[in-house]
């Protein structure tokens, strides 16, 4: 009788725990005439089975080294018990069968049949060639699963993930995280904890899984079951902005190819989100949005409206520049409208008052079509050759779409009318994917939409321009043009990111002699970096520095070195200027210096086979002069107004900010009678009204919090070879500032006293400037005063208020809140606010745009400045504005209405609920009442019409609306 004898398997591992199979370190070998054997199971290559309830998976055993093999096979059932399933034999299959919920290991064991006759069974092994246990696992409706957090992590925050396993015998966990800059991480050994928590260190995505074993399984592929890959956020060190949101656009998605496009005189609602280095929204930021046609102020004019009011821009060298400020929702948000009669086309981003490793805080582009009323509108939308020809790549992936949109005619859009399209030589119609020549004229008709598409490609260098005409209903279309041009993909063509450190301008130039760096990322057409690229930086006088080694520039026409028709360029040698070459993420830098005071002039050329290949792709001025001794402190609205704007003021004031919480930050400098002073200057510092110096700041980096917020103190900031730092006492809760500008920023806070906090800041006996700060009442929080009990009669209007409060139950005078609405019926509206009827003027001629306190679908958004803001139907929420003692007004008014349906001419209105209705209802008006709840889903007032006491989280019922 043969003796079972069972070899318990282990569960300690001969090797480190794995992530992924080809993460596994090759094994080293066993011992060359051990016995070993080889387990596989039959469909699963070398990973754990998975199979349902009543599967059956089959193993198969190999040994080596053994003369005449038998063998045994061991399961571990899901309750932890093991069993030996199929005793020694020659057979050297087990088929595992009719599998219930749970986990299985299965081992097998090989013996010489010498071995198992003479009783030997201290000779039988499990192991594998590698010296490792062969156990198999098998998972039946097995399940890992893993949550992690959906805030982000900011600076010294933990990040805590969970897993949970189902249907795992005693589940060990082990985790393992990838680094926003790809490395991947492991837990630690696996652990009976179903949590892993660490401190993330980098800002960015990081991405985890979790594996979950029994205790006896190997900690390997064939072992272990995992988790799907989950993500969480985490914002360490760092601000950070959000991409733009758009609103009022009739299609497009914001790109070169297919921008937004708003039609019939329609205006684009643009806002941005703003998150201080913490990750908590930022207040009171001074946020640019920038606006350009072909990287330059637009020359088709533009306007721009924030909150009712319209903008003023400031010229740029890449665009025109409109501020705005975040409100306490870290939010900045403008309106843009384009030109009235003509088409125009512009670029849109937005940037945070920010730097990070040297590089502004700002959105990615967006780009805009807007069209004029009754006409039809084209994109890509460049009506011009050279530079404002829409850039594409030769190859299939240079195929551009070309979309006419035709204009709807009473709000009806224009559908299956023909558009022909014609390209001039060089272009071809195609297909969408690139494949066929369809020739030089396309007819396309147009869709539900009322557009029609085209596709366009080139098989050389050339620059095309496509033009549609159509006769529609109302008007005909003719001379729609606009131009692209295809380029060969892998030539440098232009550089992003170029950014010269330290800045100069007339008012504020470097000092002579002061070494300037230059840096950016040279991109061929389609926006890919080019590593190893070759460049030439020549410039009209001046020097170059190689290894701290100055070299005068040659005397050479540095704008002139472009090739002529028909021949290459200059050299790319130093008989022309300064070769440089890009490294393997195709960045370079390059240092530059004039000993004499003046402008120089620089060129970047780019290279093919030692020879300019084309005009110089950027072009930059720096300012060398003298620096004079300081004569005042002075105050900037902004940090870019102190680069620009070096005279400032004594006193800043219309400064606002909320209780407890650090103000916007307010910009200082030492000026000279031309300039912001450089060299090290000692500030002192005194807030008055209790206050205290919360957060300091150099040039455009976030301020940094201080470990000892106090009233009064004396700060240094420190000239480092044009570099500047500050020491502070007490020292900062995180790195301490550093920037090329010699501007000292500060963020006051004031958490016992409202009123006016003023911040005085003076260096030595220069002249101080100070800066006052109204520090109002709490955010809003919460409603209350509203009227228990309001009942409406159809058709009837009736005029309620209620007072906007802080969590202290302070009125909040001349500030935002929110009214949201949630399953309410038609028929209930908001006909006023604070007395103010709701209308939209066009043409001279007011029209009634009352807001619906439902999913009511009108055509049109409500904006009155200082007033009420709401989005259009596909807005829940409005928002409104207090007088100066927290109340705000509406007037409510039940009943089918007459709303503006978006005509100027008759029939210009429509009636909603339809033609007959009686509307009514019964709703109730709740608002914030504790710790936890949701601004964003029910705003300070909340109406819902379920019917029901329906009491969002910690809200509290303030009134019934019968009507």
């Amino acid at each position: 009788m043969k003796s079972h004898v069972m070899k318990k398997v282990s569960g300690l591992a001969i090797g480190s725990s794995m992530l992924i199979l080809s993460m596994l370190p090759a094994a080293s070998a066993f011992a060359a005439t051990a016995p070993s054997i080889t387990l596989t199971e039959q469909g699963y290559n070398n990973i754990a089975a998975k199979v349902q309830p009543g599967g059956s998976v089959t193993f198969s055993a190999s040994a080596n080294g053994v003369t005449d093999p038998m063998y045994q096979f061991w399961v571990e059932e899901p309750n932890g018990s093991w069993k030996d399933v199929q005793n020694y034999s020659s057979t050297n299959t087990y088929t595992l069968s009719n599998v219930a919920s749970g986990d299985y290991l299965v081992t097998a064991y090989v013996l010489s049949a010498a071995n198992l006759k003479a009783g030997d069974y201290s000779a039988a092994t499990n192991a594998e060639a590698n010296g490792l246990q062969d156990v198999e696992g098998v998972f039946v409706d097995s399940t890992v699963t893993l949550s992690t957090p959906t805030a982000a992590a900011t600076a010294g925050q933990t990040m805590t993930v969970t897993a949970t396993a189902a249907n795992i015998y005693n589940p060990l966990y082990q985790f393992w995280y990838k680094t926003p800059d790809g490395q991947w991480i492991q837990s630690g050994d696996y652990q009976s904890s179903s949590t892993f928590t660490f401190t993330p260190t980098e800002t960015g995505t990081y991405t985890f899984i979790a594996y979950a074993k029994s205790p006896l399984a190997l900690n390997n592929p064939e072992g272990a079951s995992y988790s799907p890959t989950e993500t969480a956020q985490s914002a360490v060190g760092q601000p950070t902005i959000s991409g733009l949101t758009v609103t009022g656009e009739t299609t497009g998605a914001g790109t070169t190819a297919s921008p937004y496009l708003m039609t019939n005189n329609g205006s684009m609602a643009v806002s941005t989100t703003l998150l201080d280095a913490n990750g908590n929204p930022a207040p009171g930021a001074a946020i640019t949005y920038v606006i350009a046609q072909d990287n330059a102020p637009p020359t088709d004019p533009v306007t721009v409206m924030s909150d009712g009011v319209a903008l003023s821009s400031t010229a740029a060298s890449t665009g025109a520049d409109y501020t705005v400020y975040t409100n306490a929702a870290g939010q900045a948000g403008i309106t843009i409208t384009g030109p009235v009669g003509q088409t125009a086309g512009y670029t849109l981003y937005a940037q945070a008052p920010y730097q990070v490793n040297n590089q502004p805080v700002e959105t990615p582009v967006i780009n805009a079509e807007f069209v004029t009323a009754g006409q039809a509108g084209i994109t890509p939308y460049n009506p011009a050759s050279g530079s404002a020809a829409f850039q594409a790549s030769l190859g299939t992936s240079g195929v551009v779409p070309v979309t006419v949109t035709l204009p709807p005619v009473n709000t009806t859009a224009q559908v299956n009318l023909p558009v022909t399209f014609d390209v001039t030589t060089g272009g071809y119609f195609t297909n969408a994917s690139g494949t066929t020549n369809l020739g030089s004229v396309a007819t396309v008709y147009t869709t539900s939409a009322g557009q029609a598409t085209v596709y366009v490609d080139a098989a050389t260098p050339s620059t095309v321009k496509v033009t549609a005409s159509a006769t529609t209903a109302d008007p005909s279309v003719s001379g729609l043009d606009t131009y692209v041009e295809w380029s060969q993909p892998g030539i440098a063509s232009t550089i992003s990111n170029f950014t010269i450190t330290p800045s100069s301008t007339a008012t504020s130039p470097v000092a002579a002699a002061t070494d300037v760096e230059m840096s950016g990322v040279v991109e061929d057409v389609q926006g890919n970096p080019l590593p190893n690229a070759q460049l030439l930086l020549a410039a009209t006088t001046g020097a170059y520095v190689v290894s701290g080694t100055s070299t005068d520039f040659p005397d050479v026409n540095a704008s002139g070195l472009g090739p002529a028709t028909g021949s290459a360029g200059a050299p790319a040698t130093t008989t022309y200027g300064d070769p440089i070459q890009t490294n393997a993420a195709g960045q370079f830098t390059a240092e530059v210096t004039d000993t004499s005071t003046g402008n120089v002039n620089y060129y970047l050329y780019p290279v093919q086979n030692g020879f300019v290949s084309a005009g110089f792709i950027t072009s930059a001025t720096a300012v060398f002069g003298t620096s004079s001794v300081a004569t005042a402190v002075n105050a900037f609205p902004t940090e870019a107004d102190a680069a620009t704007d070096t005279s400032g003021v004594t006193s800043l004031t219309g400064i606002q900010d909320g209780y407890d919480t650090a103000s916007a930050p307010l910009y200082f400098g030492t000026v000279t009678s031309t300039s912001l002073a450089t060299g090290t200057v000692t500030y002192n510092l005194s807030v008055g009204n209790s206050g205290v110096v919360y957060a300091l700041g150099v040039g455009s980096s976030a301020p940094v919090p201080l470990n000892s917020q106090v009233s009064d103190l004396t700060v240094t900031l420190n000239d480092n070879n044009g570099t500047y730092t500050l020491s502070v006492p007490g020292g900062f809760s995180g790195t301490a500032p550093s920037a090329a500008t010699p501007i000292l920023s500060v963020e006051v806070l004031n958490d016992s006293a409202i009123g006016n906090t003023v911040l005085t800041v003076g260096s030595g006996n220069l002249t101080p400037a100070s800066a006052t700060v109204n520090v109002l009442s709490d955010s809003a929080a919460q409603a209350a005063n509203f009227a228990p009990v309001v009942d409406l009669t159809n058709g009837q209007a009736q005029t309620v208020s209620y007072t906007v409060e802080d969590v202290n139950g302070n009125p909040v005078g001349d500030a935002p809140s929110t009214i949201n609405e949630g399953s309410m019926p038609e028929g209930l509206w908001i006909t006023q606010v604070n007395g103010i009827a709701l209308s939209t003027t066009q043409s001279g001629v007011a029209y009634a745009t009352p807001i619906p306190l439902s999913s009511a679908s009108v055509l049109y958004n409500v904006s009155v400045p200082g007033v009420v803001l709401w989005g259009g139907a596909s807005s829940s929420s409005t928002t409104v504005y207090s007088n100066s003692s927290g109340v705000v007004t509406l007037t409510l008014q039940r009943g089918p209405l007459d709303v503006w349906n978006g005509n100027t001419s008759a029939p210009a209105y429509t009636e909603k609920p339809s033609t007959g209705a009686v509307p009514s209802g019964s709703s109730t008006a709740y608002t914030y009442n504790g710790t936890g709840y949701s601004e964003s889903n029910y705003g300070q007032l909340y109406f819902t019409g379920t019917g029901t006491q329906y009491a969002p989280a910690n809200g509290a019922a303030i009134s019934s609306i019968n009507w």
